[in-house]
């Protein structure tokens, strides 16, 4: 407890140390403030009984001092009992953190962190939503984020579990209007005093919650700016942070396509069923000139086993191989590994690039993608365009935003 003390005291008193260089700052665009954390209660099929239906509460967005009241809201409208909310935020507000976190605490929240993303359905990108009908999303567990004062929020949760590949972090707090040349500002007196009331709030919440200090003081010794200080599996667990679990995808349905903004990216997504394979497909904006990013998983969806050398995905008269060395990869089969899952649950990743033509192409008729093991052993899952000529555009404008975001975010200091 001593040391913690300690760090959080070096943490506050850092605030006022003087300016290390001086010197022009380039010019930079205003930052655009991340989109607030927002509460939707969700399914992965809105088609089936209600008795029957996948449900999850996804909560994604930054965490603004105005979070704790909408998740009151969204409470007075929606159960949750038995429910999971899955979190996936890098961050935002103490404040607001502490106080969800306590609502979370007494609504006996089951917490979890994984990335919900939404599964459009033919006209419609997000579906057709309406009183008895929930949004139809995606779900992916392993690629959930939870940093910084999400992190915090998180604790409040009464039951907490965390899916093996899933990132939650930590770092020291900082004000967030005076996070950009922190190095070149001086400080005053009400900035120390406020950075110390803001430690002993955190402190004391911890213990009102049953948090370990140890989570805290991994955070105390982390700067505000360079990586974050992502907690380990085992750290998870021997902290008290959640339970470990393997969580798979929950896919969304066959032809139906997403679109999801991620900090300075999107990805176009689907996920699905076919040929004995539960499968997701995520396009990213791009690798290289020509190229977009790419990323399939599969799993059995029996107990027969499912073996993959390569993934080739074809529309129309394209075609092109998911491979780190973009096309050319096809002339050289024997670079591609080969990955087995023996049994349902069992996920393979295939990631690379992926000719940006083949989905100009699979707007209009939709993709094939083949998986080979060798010559003969070939499997095909049929992807239909669905709702892809109207998530395409969308996918393509939020790339375009991604890259501007970018550009204004290449100086720090």
């Amino acid at each position: 407890m001593r040391r913690l003390f300690a760090s959080l005291l070096a943490a506050a008193l850092w605030l006022a140390l003087p300016p290390l260089a001086a010197g022009q700052q380039p010019a930079r665009a205003p930052r655009k403030p991340p989109d607030p954390m927002t509460f939707r209660l969700v399914t992965s099929d809105p088609d089936a009984p209600a008795d029957r239906q996948t449900r999850w509460v996804a909560a994604s967005g930054a965490i603004t001092p105005e979070t704790p009241a909408a998740f009151a809201v969204f409470l007075k409208s929606n159960d949750i009992s038995g429910l999971t909310i899955y979190f996936h935020s890098t961050g935002g507000s103490i404040g607001g953190a502490i106080r969800l976190g306590e609502a979370l605490r007494q609504a006996r929240a089951r917490v979890s962190i994984g990335r919900s993303a939404p599964a459009g359905e033919a006209g419609d990108a997000e579906g057709s939503v309406g009183p008895a009908r929930l949004a139809r999303h995606q779900l992916a567990p392993a690629k959930g984020e939870c940093f910084s004062a999400c992190a915090y929020a998180f604790l409040g949760g009464t039951t907490r579990s965390m899916p093996i590949g899933a990132a939650y972090g930590v770092h020291m707090f900082w004000p967030g209007d005076k996070i950009d040349g922190l190095f070149q500002r001086t400080y005053d007196y009400r900035e120390i005093e406020r950075a110390q009331r803001v430690s002993a709030d955190i402190a004391a919440y911890f213990q009102r919650v049953g948090a370990n200090m140890r989570v805290l003081e991994l955070a105390s010794r982390t700067p505000p700016k360079g990586p974050i200080r992502r907690l380990t599996l085992r750290e998870i667990v021997e902290m008290n942070v959640a339970s470990l679990e393997v969580g798979g995808p929950l896919p969304g349905g066959a032809g139906r396509w997403g679109v999801l903004v991620t900090g300075n990216s999107a990805l176009l997504m689907s996920s699905g069923e076919a040929a004995g394979v539960r499968y997701g497909l995520e396009i990213g904006c791009g690798a290289a000139p020509g190229f977009r990013t790419a990323v399939f998983e599969a799993t059995p969806a029996s107990a027969a086993p499912l073996a993959i050398r390569r993934v080739v995905l074809t529309a129309g008269a394209a075609d092109g191989v998911i491979a780190t060395q973009g096309k050319d990869g096809l002339a050289l089969p024997a670079r591609f590994n080969r990955v087995v899952s023996e049994k349902p649950g069992a996920w393979l990743r295939i990631a690379g690039a992926l000719p940006s033509q083949v989905m100009e192409s699979a707007v209009a008729s939709g993709l094939e993608v083949r998986l080979e093991d060798g010559d003969a052993a070939r499997r095909t899952l049929s992807l239909p365009a669905g709702n892809l000529p109207r998530a395409y555009p969308d996918f393509l404008r939020a790339c375009a935003s991604a890259a501007e975001r970018a550009e204004a975010d290449r100086f720090k200091y």
